[in-house]
């Protein structure tokens, strides 16, 4: 893109200068006055490319970490692990996207350009300016709004999301309901905040963040324990420790699953 850029030979045109001055004391100075100039060329040159803006559409991937950029109309993204963003216009006249995996979307208000996430064929989140995580694979999909409001186009249908609405795809249907779990989002910052948190919800938020499969013995689906704390930064074999101790947890690993056999809260 750039358009203004136009190849110069610096020592090619040096030597024909010096070709046509004299030799002496005076060549120095002109030698000077060359220099100055080329260096003023080069700053002319560096200052317009820099202003050059790279419009064409920009594909991300988020690989082993969390990758955090900004588009070119301001909006910024958080891409979770192994998820992908795909920009599908320039965005001069229409910014639009597609992604699969998850992603935490802080979309720059623009009222002339609305913003939209092509999900699918039939499927699209359309906003001006707002904040919510988007997750679409082909096992889930759901939108979770933290500011602002957006509208979901699907099966022919407009549903209309605010702060703290969530939407879900359940055994093919969408179902909307309110959220208040701090834990939805805490890959952005791999941080887990639990206050009086049954144990049950507690373990689904580890199983999601983690991404593990678990199973609840008999003992634990039918205790009635609380958990007050937050994990930040930490493994899951440090979370599981740290559990041993706060609520007395006995789990079993096994190749597939964490098998939580015992909670103890007195």
């Amino acid at each position: 893109n750039l358009n203004n850029y136009r190849e110069f030979n610096t020592e090619s045109a040096y030597q024909r200068f010096l070709s046509r001055t004299k030799s002496g004391s005076g060549s120095m100075w002109l030698k000077i006055a060359a220099a100055a100039i080329l260096i003023l060329g080069v700053a002319y040159f560096v200052s317009t490319t820099d202003n050059v803006t790279d419009t064409q559409p920009q594909e991300y991937f988020a690989e082993a970490d969390v990758m955090n950029f900004q588009l070119q109309d301001g909006s910024t993204i958080d891409l979770n692990k192994t998820s992908s963003l795909s920009e599908l216009s320039n965005f001069e006249d229409v910014r639009k996207v597609s992604m699969n995996g998850e992603a935490f979307f802080n979309i720059h208000r623009d009222t002339e350009r609305p913003f939209q996430i092509v999900l699918s064929d039939d499927e699209m989140v359309e906003v001006l300016g707002t904040s919510f995580n988007i997750i679409n694979t082909d096992e889930a999909f759901e939108v979770t709004v933290v500011s602002g409001s957006v509208a979901l186009h699907t099966l022919n249908r407009k549903i209309v999301l605010g702060k703290g609405d969530r939407v879900k795809r359940i055994d093919g249907s969408y179902v909307k309901f309110r959220t208040a779990d701090p834990n939805l989002i805490s890959w952005r910052k791999d941080h887990l905040v639990f206050k009086n948190t049954p144990i049950h919800s507690a373990i689904n938020d580890l199983s999601r963040h983690y991404g593990f499969a678990f199973e609840l013995d008999a003992d634990v689906e039918k205790n009635n324990c609380t958990l007050t704390t937050n994990f930040e930064k930490l493994n899951i074999e440090e979370v599981l420790s740290e559990l041993s101790k706060i609520i007395g947890l006995k789990y079993e690993k096994t190749d597939s699953k964490i098998i939580f056999k015992e909670v103890n809260c007195e």
